[in-house]
C-alpha cells in the first residue's frame, strides 16, 4: 500500500475546539497577531486549491514595506497593491510546531509597500496546485508515520504552516477566519481546522496561532458538548464506539490540563 494510502486510510482527526480562553498564547492577543480570512475552494482530483485572503495586520506592524514567503506552487493572479517577487526562499527553517525543516514546502519571497491609504489591509487571490507525496519518517519502523509539507488529493487534503499555503510573514501569529468549498464532486467532504466551527465547512479563530491547518476528507462527525468546550470527532469510516472513547477522554484531558494552567 502507497504513503499516502496509508496516511489518509487510517487518519482520524480529533478536533477539541476551546472557548475563548484558550491554553495555547494565552498571554498574547489577537491585537498583536496578523488576521487572514480565508475563501477557498479546492479541487482534489486536480490538486488544485484557490485562495482570496484579505490580510489584516497589526498596529504592532509598523511598517508599509513588507515581505512574505508564499508556496512555490501557488501563483499571485490578483492584489490590492503591486507584489514583486524577490526569489525563492530558504527553505530549510521550521515553520509550525510539528515541521523539522527537512518537510517544509519550497516557497518564493514577495515584497511590497503598503499604501498609505491601506497600511493595515492587503488582499490577495493565488492559486496552483499542492502535492508533495507522503514519505515514511524512518525506514526502520513498518509503523512509522507518514509525513508530507502539504497534500491534495482524491484520498484527502492535509495543509499546515510547512505547506506555506497561507502568506508566512514569519515573526507574527496568526488569527483566522476560513470557509471552504469543494468541487469536481467532492460536495460530501469536510474541512476541519482550528477553532470553533462557524457553518458548513467553515472556521474562525481568535486566539493567536503559529499557523492555520486545513484537513479535509469524506469524514463522518460525532461531537459532544461539556461545559465551555464542544468536542469533534472525524473518522473516515463510521465507527460510534471509537468516536465514543475519544469523546469521553477528552473532558478529562482537557480538565488536567486546565488545573495546570491556574
Amino acid at each position: 500500500m502507497a504513503a499516502s494510502q496509508r496516511m489518509f486510510g487510517k487518519i482520524m482527526v480529533l478536533a477539541v475546539l476551546l472557548s475563548q480562553s484558550a491554553l495555547l498564547y494565552a498571554q498574547r492577543t489577537a491585537s498583536d497577531a496578523i488576521h487572514h480570512s480565508l475563501n477557498v475552494v479546492i479541487n482534489p482530483a486536480i490538486q488544485y486549491i484557490a485562495v482570496e485572503d484579505t490580510i489584516t495586520l497589526p498596529e504592532s506592524l509598523n511598517t508599509r514595506n513588507l515581505s512574505f514567503l508564499l508556496n512555490e506552487n501557488l501563483n499571485i493572479v490578483d492584489s490590492s497593491t503591486r507584489v514583486e517577487a524577490s526569489g525563492r526562499a530558504d527553505s530549510s527553517a521550521a515553520i509550525g510546531i510539528n515541521s523539522t525543516g527537512a518537510d517544509t514546502a519550497g516557497s518564493n519571497r514577495y515584497e511590497l509597500t503598503l499604501p498609505s491609504r491601506s497600511r493595515n489591509r492587503l488582499e490577495l487571490s493565488y492559486e496552483g496546485m499542492i502535492h508533495q507525496p507522503t514519505q515514511q519518517n524512518s525506514a526502520q519502523y513498518s509503523q512509522s508515520f507518514s509525513e508530507t509539507s502539504g497534500i491534495i488529493e482524491d484520498l484527502g487534503v492535509y495543509l499546515s504552516g510547512a505547506s506555506l499555503w497561507v502568506p508566512n510573514f514569519q515573526d507574527y501569529l496568526v488569527t483566522f477566519d476560513l470557509q471552504v468549498e469543494f468541487t469536481g464532486g467532492y460536495d460530501s467532504w469536510t474541512a476541519v481546522s482550528q477553532g470553533r466551527s462557524t457553518g458548513e465547512n467553515a472556521w474562525s479563530e481568535t486566539n493567536p496561532m503559529e499557523e492555520i491547518y486545513l484537513v479535509a476528507a469524506d469524514f463522518t462527525t460525532y461531537s459532544m458538548s461539556a461545559a465551555d468546550v464542544d468536542m469533534l470527532v472525524y473518522l473516515r469510516q463510521p465507527d460510534s464506539n471509537l468516536a465514543n472513547k475519544y469523546l469521553d477522554a477528552t473532558p478529562v484531558s482537557y480538565t488536567h490540563l486546565r488545573a495546570h494552567e491556574t
